[in-house]
């Protein structure tokens, strides 16, 4: 389902909204909510009808995730998120969508062109206007001269050739442009409004529901003649027959198709040469990036956008689509793609690395740049094809990697891949996959990597993630043994820094505190040396948790609370989502279950950008067990089972905790007894893999719910601690 609002494009179905500046992709909660509204378009929808349409809240619970979804979406969605035009707030009672239709009628569009061509008019009796072939010159022309008042033929003359004689008046010269003269090119409309226009047609067609509507949209050269051709087409055809015409643009266009012999004909051969190589290549390119991806010289480039055989928008320059179609009948430029295909991926990762240290927005590729670039590396060099799924990888890190970027993966993985390559994309698809929830498919992708990588310090990074996969499959013993096989390898500070996190925090867990203290305080004093804060970052977080974990909360809590300002600072949504989740854990351990639910209600909101289960059964299972010792054993129950539900879905060995903990529930509602429920739960949660303090922990603190004279005793920890508080308040429910 497309919806177009103001400047921008939202595709609900593939979540993403389309600017002039890029795309941005929706998580699935604002999706829901955008669609909800969209539901009741025009009404207002109240907040409580939101949370339960969306969040699945039918209690009545005090939170602001609608507000603070809302504000988010308002960010994507309005060209003014302070002034909101489509988004409403109805103050006490909810929000409105509003959809009004954008102003994309031809006048608007070319404004900026207009004024360009008035400008220069001021100063030169003659000036070219050049654009390739459905750029409609003509209609710019006739509505500038209207805005001036103008007659042409009589105020302005227009002619599609060079005079020999001087201009007797204004001219206005639709043909390419010799050195030195005046010339106004013109671009092809922007993305918005030539989507606009385009979806305007279909919306009253009827046609918004169809898949095959995006490719169209993604197929047109955005030139008002031929959007105006294939908004007449749709009346008459279906989506498919016009994308299947739309494949080959010259015998879509002949007409347009024949306007471009003579333009050819008036090239030397260093320029076909030069808009050769650039037809060559998908997409557009910077000026300053012509001559590393092509050999094509400024000068060259120059003299092609006075010819009419480039367009410039945004800085970016490239030819029409039936510009390249054409071209490439007449000169294939086989070296000119191969030059690109290899230039391309090293350029891409270094401005994705650039931009993300810089604060500033990812560059994405269109999707048939990508697919050129990919095939192109695949057939000439599977390694450049690698360095692409790298530059996937680090621009999807953040927000998780969507379904075609895992069939990138897969893609590249059919190569005659070295045997480090391989372990590389391995090692992306596993982390992807464990972000996903999916722990033993991740599991199987980094088991091969450690197995065939051969340089040593990407078999100890493969290592190193195989353990902190067990870490969150609770495999305790299996996570300290690779990270520790992992640390002697060869590393860069930061890879060694985050390791020793990673093992400092199994080592809380498994009991052995003192050494985890030591190791996150000296993680900590090594990345403030280094001075990356990212690193910072994590080393606070992680020594955070450590303390909590030694029943240091006092100490804890401050050092994390700092953690989510710096998170929040950085904009790691990631990092702050699970200082939040230790801070709750730091607070339930202290007994103050007001502000667990606080951090948590903050989770939970913060949640909505990050798809991971494991993240949203770490926080279900907290909401758990701040319900148990606030003694609402319904609500606790419900949370359990949320988790569990969340935790077998893909690994079914993970849940061994959360099945001990309902089987703990089950045995304490019936004290003279072990239920039958709690028997069947307790079971299977021994025949999970889970080990270490947590299991001793639960073993003893079955036993002292069926025997009220003992209590659970062993090591000290966490779960321990939280495990006496509830056996405690079971006995007496006024503490």
């Amino acid at each position: 389902m497309f919806l177009v609002l103001s400047d921008r494009t939202v595709d609900l179905s593939a979540r993403w909204v389309r600017t002039d500046e890029g795309t941005v992709d929706l998580t699935p909660r604002e999706a829901e909510l955008l669609a909800c509204l969209l539901d009741h378009a025009g009404q207002t929808v109240s907040r409580d009808t939101l949370l339960a349409q969306v969040w699945g809240m039918t209690r009545p619970v005090v939170t602001r995730c609608v507000d603070t979804a809302v504000r988010r979406l308002r960010i994507k969605l309005e060209p003014e998120p302070s002034s909101p035009r489509h988004l409403v707030s109805v103050p006490g009672e909810g929000y409105r969508l509003q959809i009004e239709r954008p102003a994309t009628s031809g006048a608007d569009v070319r404004a900026p062109e207009r004024a360009r061509l008035l400008a220069a008019l001021l100063v030169h009796s003659r000036v070219h206007v050049v654009g390739p072939p459905g750029s409609d010159p003509v209609g710019l022309v006739q509505s500038a001269a209207a805005e001036r008042g103008w007659q042409p033929g009589r105020d302005l003359r227009i002619v599609d050739y060079l005079p020999d004689a001087p201009p007797d008046g204004l001219e206005i010269i639709l043909a390419p442009a010799p050195p030195g003269a005046a010339v106004v090119p013109l671009p092809p409309l922007p993305a918005s409004a030539a989507r606009a226009t385009l979806l305007r047609a279909c919306q009253r067609l009827g046609l918004l529901g169809d898949p095959d509507i995006h490719d169209v949209l993604e197929a047109c050269d955005p030139l008002p003649v031929v959007l105006d051709r294939v908004a007449d087409w749709l009346q008459v055809s279906p989506t498919s027959a016009v994308l299947a015409r739309l494949a080959d643009p010259v015998a879509a266009f002949p007409d347009l198709a024949a306007e471009l012999e003579p333009a050819w004909q008036a090239l030397d051969e260093a320029d076909r040469s030069a808009l050769a190589a650039l037809c060559a290549i998908e997409g557009s390119l910077l000026a300053a990036e012509l001559e590393p991806a092509l050999g094509v010289s400024l000068h060259a480039a120059d003299r092609l956008l006075r010819a009419g055989w480039l367009s410039e928008r945004d800085g970016r320059l490239a030819p029409s689509r039936l510009q390249r179609a054409w071209v490439r009948t007449r000169r294939p430029a086989a070296a000119a793609r191969t030059r690109w295909a290899r230039w391309l991926p090293h350029a891409w990762l270094t401005a994705i690395q650039q931009a993300r240290a810089g604060g500033r927005p990812l560059h994405r590729l269109a999707p048939p740049v990508l697919d050129a670039a990919f095939d192109a590396c695949a057939e000439d060099d599977p390694t450049r094809a690698a360095l692409l799924c790298r530059a996937l990888d680090a621009l999807h890190f953040d927000t998780g990697h969507p379904p075609d970027v895992l069939a990138r993966f897969e893609q590249v993985l059919g190569l005659a891949l070295p045997p480090d390559d391989r372990a590389l994309i391995l090692r992306m698809r596993g982390t992807a996959l464990r972000r996903q929830g999916r722990l033993r498919a991740a599991l199987r992708d980094l088991d091969e990597a450690v197995r065939i990588a051969r340089d040593p310090q990407e078999r100890g990074l493969c290592t190193a993630w195989r353990g902190t996969l067990h870490q969150v499959a609770q495999r305790r013993e299996e996570a300290r043994q690779d990270l520790r096989d992992a640390l002697p390898l060869v590393w860069t500070p930061r890879q060694r820094i985050a390791c020793q996190t990673a093992l400092a925090v199994i080592e809380a867990e498994l009991g052995e505190h003192d050494a985890a203290l030591d190791r996150a305080r000296a993680a900590a004093h090594a990345a403030r040396e280094l001075g990356h804060e990212h690193l910072v970052l994590l080393a606070d977080r992680c020594l955070g948790t450590v303390l909590t974990e030694c029943g240091h909360t006092i100490e804890a809590r401050p050092r994390l609370r700092r953690a989510v300002g710096t998170a929040a600072r950085l904009g790691a949504a990631r990092q702050r989502l699970l200082c939040l989740r230790d801070l709750a854990r730091a607070a339930l351990d202290d007994g103050d279950t007001e502000s667990a639910t606080r951090w948590l209600e903050q989770a939970r909101e913060h949640a909505d950008g990050i798809a991971s289960a494991w993240i949203d059964a770490q926080l279900a299972e907290l909401r758990a067990l701040a319900a148990w010792l606030d003694t609402d054993r319904d609500l606790a129950r419900t949370w359990l089972e949320r988790a569990l539900v969340l935790r077998t879905d893909e690994d079914p060995d993970s849940a061994g905790t959360v099945l001990a903990w309902l089987a703990l529930w089950h045995a304490s509602a019936s004290p003279a007894g072990r239920p039958g429920v709690a028997d069947r739960l307790w079971q299977q949660s021994t025949r999970a893999r889970w080990s270490g303090p947590a299991a001793q922990s639960f073993r003893q603190a079955m036993a002292a719910v069926l025997d009220q004279d003992s209590a659970p005793d062993g090591p000290s920890g966490w779960e321990q601690r939280l495990l006496r508080r509830i056996l405690a308040k079971g006995a007496d429910p006024e503490r």
